[in-house]
C-alpha cells in the first residue's frame, strides 16, 4: 500500500473520531439503515465517507494471496509452460509426456477450483443476502455459473463424474453472514478471473484448449474480463457505509483465501490417480500383447 493510500485508508470520519480522554467510553455509530427509514438510502450513499475498501482488501490479503500463488504446488505447476523455454522445438516424445503430465495437473487444478466455486455459489449466489450484496454493488452475478463451465471442461478431459474426487476435498465452512462479508468473498472470486487470463494462455499453449473446448471456465469473460473486474471494483468503492462493513469484508476475504490455501495445499496427493493410471495402462498393454500372441 502506498503512503497516499495508507493516509486515505487511515482517515477517520469526524463523526467516528475517538472521544477526548475526559469523555466517557467511546461509542461507535452503527451503519445507517438501507431500508428507507429515516434518511433515504440514496442520500446515505451519496453522503457516505470514502473508506477505500479496495485498498484495505488488497493490503490485508496480500500475504495469504502471495502464499497461494507462489507457495502452493498446483498453482505453480499450472503456470508451467511445457515447450522449450528457449523458443526451440521440443522432441515429440518429450512433448507428449509433458502434455500428459500437464493434463493431469490441469485435471487436479480444475477439481480444486470446482470445490471452491460450488461452495461460494451455494453461499452467495443462491442466497437472498447474496442477491442483496449484488444489488448494492450494482454488479450482476455470473451466468452461466463457473461450476457449470468447469464441469464441462472436466468432461472434455475425460472426467465424466467429478463427485468421487470432490469427496476427497474439504473446503472449510465459510461464515459469510452479512452483505459486506459476501462482498469481501466476491473480491476473491472476481479477482481470480484476472489470474485466469494468464492461466488460460498457458493452457492454450500447452494443451490447445480454449473457450470453446477444455478451457471454458478460464475464458468465461473473454476479452471482457478486465471490464468485469473493473465493474466490481467500482461497485466496491460505493459499497461500505461504515468501518464495520469494511472490517466484515476484509475478514471474509482473508478467510476465503485461507480456506482455498488449505484446500489446495497437498491437493495433488489427495487426487493423484497417476499411479493407478499407470497400473491400468500396464495391464492393458499386457492384455493386448496376450491377445496378439494368441492370434498368432
Amino acid at each position: 500500500m502506498t503512503g497516499a493510500s495508507q493516509q486515505q485508508t487511515n482517515a477517520v470520519p469526524q463523526n467516528l473520531e475517538s472521544p477526548r480522554p475526559e469523555a466517557a467510553s467511546p461509542t461507535v455509530e452503527a451503519c445507517p439503515p438501507l431500508d428507507g427509514s429515516g434518511i433515504g438510502s440514496r442520500f446515505l450513499l451519496e453522503q457516505a465517507p470514502t473508506f477505500d475498501l479496495l485498498s484495505q482488501l488488497r493490503s490485508a490479503t496480500s500475504e495469504v494471496h502471495e502464499k497461494l500463488d507462489k507457495g502452493v504446488a498446483i498453482n505453480i505447476e499450472i503456470q508451467r509452460r511445457i515447450r522449450g523455454t528457449d523458443g526451440g522445438e521440443t522432441a515429440s516424445s518429450t512433448l507428449e509426456r509433458r502434455q500428459q503430465e500437464y493434463r493431469e495437473t490441469y485435471r487436479i487444478y480444475l477439481l480444486s477450483i470446482l470445490a471452491i466455486e460450488r461452495s461460494l455459489e451455494s453461499i452467495i449466489d443462491a442466497s437472498a443476502m447474496g442477491q442483496s450484496m449484488f444489488r448494492r454493488l450494482e454488479f450482476r452475478p455470473e451466468s452461466p455459473v463457473a461450476s457449470s463451465l468447469i464441469t464441462q471442461d472436466l468432461r472434455d478431459i475425460g472426467v465424466a463424474d467429478p463427485e468421487p474426487a470432490l469427496k476427497r476435498l474439504n473446503l472449510r465452512n465459510l461464515e459469510l453472514d452479512s452483505p459486506a462479508a459476501m462482498a469481501g468473498a466476491q473480491y476473491v472470486r472476481s479477482g481470480s478471473r484476472m489470474g485466469g487470463i494468464v492461466i488460460a494462455s498457458i493452457v492454450k499453449e500447452n494443451l490447445e484448449f480454449d473457450g470453446a473446448h477444455g478451457a471454458r471456465f478460464l475464458n468465461m469473460h473473454g476479452r471482457e474480463t478486465r471490464r468485469y473486474f473493473g465493474d466490481y471494483c467500482r461497485g466496491l468503492e460505493r459499497f461500505p457505509r461504515c468501518e464495520e462493513e469494511c472490517t466484515q469484508a476484509v475478514s471474509a476475504a482473508t478467510a476465503v483465501f485461507s480456506a482455498i490455501l488449505e484446500l489446495q495445499t497437498g491437493v495433488r496427493e489427495r487426487l493423484n490417480e497417476s499411479g493407478f493410471s499407470r497400473a491400468l495402462s500396464a495391464t492393458g498393454r499386457a492384455i493386448k500383447s496376450l491377445l496378439v500372441t494368441e492370434e498368432r
